[in-house]
């Protein structure tokens, strides 16, 4: 067995020679007879079968073709084709004029209130899409193709790879038999797959390109988005081409301008030069530009493709911290051996005995394939073929569009030091920062990045105007695993009394099983537990001179909670319901400390005395989607519902029911092409409280804190200016992103992502209590604003007017995302 396996080597060894050593790689150029000018993307396609090539931009071609006399056909629309015969070897370049061709057309004169021919050409070709579709519905094709990255008008890095691809309706299966790529990009680069290029189909309807919806020019819905003018007619010789320009009705929503290519039998749609128009904006993306390049060749009376170059162009400008130079991404495509004897690629086709008949046994066993007896039987592991790493000549003598002088410098010139992500060009305070990271990474990270790191983690710091500053520290272990458990404690300097909380957890089963949980708490407290911003955003607030936007008491106890969670489709919480139990007995802090960096005028609001007593108090949790409850940068859909209920049969001092829910639905308004589209946001709440309670459980609409606000705070109010038992409020907000600015022609704010928002809310509160007095019926209160949001990506500043006559400015966060 041994003899055997040494004999077939040798004589595939032998036979690999033989076979490269008889081919020969023809190199030519195609030019217009004419006016001497070589013609891009010609056709070059020998007689006898489907193999064949396109020409590049500068009109030049290479074919490897096997000894003896082959005949090529090279075609060019509008020009007549030629035959040519050649005995290979061919022992200099082969060059071939073809005359354009001469076509006499009816004159067409068209006035104001004739339509344009090229109207009823696309008519018939969205009618006859369908058709077309199907009559290529299942084929087979070889592929070369090759992506360029450049960086600063530089190239970077070039991947070439050749392919097998199977084509069944919208499914597609491809198998990449042998690469070859400059020397910078790792072997097993996952980032490579960049490199593939925008796969679209100009058949269909809409398309998405970097997350715009973009309406094809060829839609069933077309006309309501494109206007189409005849630009030019030319002839195969055997069929017209109609040139047809394609012209966007908007410059703010996704589209497409330039020129497609219609036959004018079937109204096929055999080419097209395309790009994007204005309305294509990503934020903080500057100079963006994509276009599509696409030539199609007949073949038994079809139309496949032929050829497909993208190309993709943009800069990065982040408000003046972070400037990255022009990036750059080309991918050629070209196909031949196109066939409809479609054969199912995973029952028939072997990449390995595909790369064997092309490349010897060296590489199939350097992909995974191993052989036993007769090399014709190769077997190997289903999934384990790599594709083969070719050598510079294997690859130059395969590849069917040479390189230009540029890519062939290279190829030399980018050794495996040059990574390509070392060559991208950026500025900035973000670009000095990300720099000195890198200097650090392999010393270790740097001092203030690990003191920063531990204070986020592990620092336990709060402000407040009844405790001053406080530090201490804290420990959460929360996870999947089956328990949790969480400690901290703080010292306030003001109060000059410790404080503290902790947690322990057990979960009931695996991870997605309830989560019991119990918690004890010595500490000072906000009265309305019903906030939209962190405890931490307060005391930084207050620390730096601004005013402290609540009012607090001591709360000492124990809780036992039972958690249920269904995760959505991210692993992220989709809905939970919690159940629980607390005791906490309440008594008032009515001291007063002034721990303020800059300014000591906020320091004189009184903290109230609150009714003091034990609140026993059941509680039902539910929350669904994003909790509307907690701070949002990125505001999303989402419903909470908080009840509690307090009972003197629990031993308690206090006996009330409490209920809060909020509803706050997202929603997009206009031009939802857009990655980024206009969208409105909505906010309903709801609470009363009912029964024996203190000052510490009554109801205040949210306000903002200090100059900071957010969606679902009232920009004009101070803190507990209103108070009640029962309260009703709606919010509702318009983001308009930036599309103004473009129907301005301001594309410029539109790449800083600076949007306009505008959005009202109001109140009603009732008070039936006793617990505050006021004076007759509370108002309606009520408040417009507009403003600009996405300054230094997550900032917004906004004016507004309220039913109190007053006007305020104000700042807040808010990714307008």
């Amino acid at each position: 067995m041994l003899s055997n396996l040494l004999r077939n080597l040798f004589v595939t060894l032998i036979l690999s020679f033989i076979t490269h050593a008889q081919s020969f790689l023809l190199e030519g150029t195609i030019y217009d007879s004419s006016n001497k000018q070589p013609l891009s993307y010609a056709t070059v396609q020998l007689k006898a079968n489907t193999t064949g090539t396109t020409t590049n931009n500068q009109g030049r071609f290479t074919l490897d073709l096997p000894q003896g006399s082959h005949t090529l056909i090279v075609s060019y629309i509008g020009f007549r084709s030629q035959e040519v015969r050649i005995q290979i070897p061919y022992s200099h370049r082969l060059e071939v004029s073809l005359d354009p061709l001469s076509i006499e057309l009816p004159e067409v004169v068209i006035n104001s209130k004739d339509e344009d021919p090229a109207y009823r050409i696309i008519r018939k070709a969205i009618r006859n899409k369908g058709n077309n579709i199907k009559s290529v519905n299942s084929f087979e094709y070889d592929e070369y193709r090759k992506g360029i990255f450049k960086s600063a008008g530089k190239i970077a890095s070039i991947d070439e790879s050749f392919l097998k691809t199977f084509k069944t309706g919208d499914k597609e299966k491809e198998f990449t038999i042998a690469s070859f790529r400059t020397e910078n990009i790792k072997k097993n680069d996952k980032n490579i797959n960049m490199f593939r290029g925008m796969k679209i189909d100009f058949y269909k309807d809409t398309i998405r390109i970097i997350g715009n919806k973009i309406h094809l020019p060829l839609a069933r819905d077309a006309f309501d988005y494109y206007d189409y003018k005849l630009l030019d007619v030319k002839s195969t010789g055997e069929n017209l081409i109609y040139f047809i320009g394609v012209i966007p009705r908007s410059e703010i929503r996704p589209l497409l301008t330039g020129m497609v290519l219609i036959e004018d039998s079937s109204f096929a749609l055999v080419g097209l030069d395309l790009k994007n128009n204005k309305g294509v904006t990503i934020p903080f993306i500057t100079d963006l530009s994509f276009r599509f390049t696409e030539r199609k060749v007949k073949l038994d009376g079809l139309w496949f493709p032929q050829y497909l170059e993208s190309y993709i162009s943009m800069g990065l400008s982040f408000q003046g911290l972070l400037f990255v130079e022009k990036l750059e991404l080309e991918t050629f495509r070209s196909f031949s051996n196109q066939t409809t004897k479609f054969s199912e690629p995973d029952s028939l086709f072997s990449p390995q005995k595909y790369a064997f008949a092309k490349f010897g046994y060296r590489d199939t066993a350097a992909a995974g394939a191993s052989s036993e007896g007769d090399t014709s039987k190769t077997t190997v592991k289903k999934n384990v073929f790599k594709p083969v790493m070719l050598t510079r000549a294997e690859t130059d003598s395969l590849r069917p569009i040479p390189l230009n002088d540029k890519e062939t410098s290279a190829y030399k010139e980018l050794d495996s030091t040059k990574r390509p992500e070392k060559m991208i060009k950026a500025k900035g305070v973000l670009a000095t920062y990300a720099d000195m990271q890198g200097e650090h990474k392999d010393s270790g990270d740097s001092f203030w990045g690990k003191a920063a790191e531990t204070f986020i983690s592990y620092i336990n710091f709060k402000n407040t105007r009844v405790e001053g500053i406080g530090l201490g520290l804290r420990y959460d272990h929360a996870n999947d695993t089956a328990y949790i458990f969480g400690i901290s404690g703080l010292y306030p300097f003001g109060l000059k009394k410790p404080e503290g909380s902790g947690y322990f957890g057990l979960r009931l089963g695996d991870k997605h099983a309830p989560l019991v949980t119990l918690g004890l708490f010595s500490q000072v407290e906000r009265w309305n537990n019903i906030t939209l911003f962190p405890e931490l955003m307060n005391s930084l607030s207050i620390t730096f001179g601004l005013e402290d936007i609540f009012n607090y008491y001591k709360a000492e106890g124990y809780n036992i909670n039972i958690k249920k969670e269904w995760k959505g489709s991210h692993n992220s919480p989709d809905r939970s319901l919690m159940f629980g139990f607390t005791s906490e007995r309440q008594s008032s802090v009515s001291d007063i400390f002034n721990h303020r960096i800059f300014t000591s005028r906020f320091a004189k609001r009184i903290n109230p005395e609150i009714k003091e007593g034990l609140d026993n108090r059941l509680s039902l949790n539910y929350i669904s989607g994003t909790d509307p409850l907690k701070f949002q940068v990125y505001s999303e859909s989402g419903f909470s519902l908080l009840t509690d209920l307090s009972l003197k049969e629990l031993g308690g001092d206090f006996g009330y029911l409490k209920a809060y829910s909020i509803c706050q639905l997202r929603f997009n308004t206009i031009f939802d092409e857009l990655m980024f589209p206009p969208y409105m946001l909505v906010r309903l709440e709801g609470g009363i409280v009912h029964g024996t309670y203190g000052l510490q459980h009554i109801l205040t609409p949210e306000n903002s804190l200090a100059f900071l606000s957010t969606f679902g705070a009232f920009k004009g109010l101070n803190p507990y200016e209103y108070v009640g038992d029962k309260l009703a409020a709606v919010h509702v907000e318009h983001n308009w992103r930036s599309v103004i600015f473009q129907s301005l022609g301001l594309r410029s704010l539109a790449e800083m992502n600076i949007g306009i928002i505008t959005g009202a809310s109001a109140f009603k509160m009732w008070n039936d209590s006793g617990v505050i007095k006021t004076a007759g019926d509370i108002p309606v209160y009520w408040e417009v604003y507009g403003g600009f949001t996405g300054f230094l990506t997550v900032l917004r500043l906004e004016a507004a007017y309220t039913s109190n006559k007053i006007f305020v400015l104000r700042t807040g966060f808010n990714i307008s995302l």
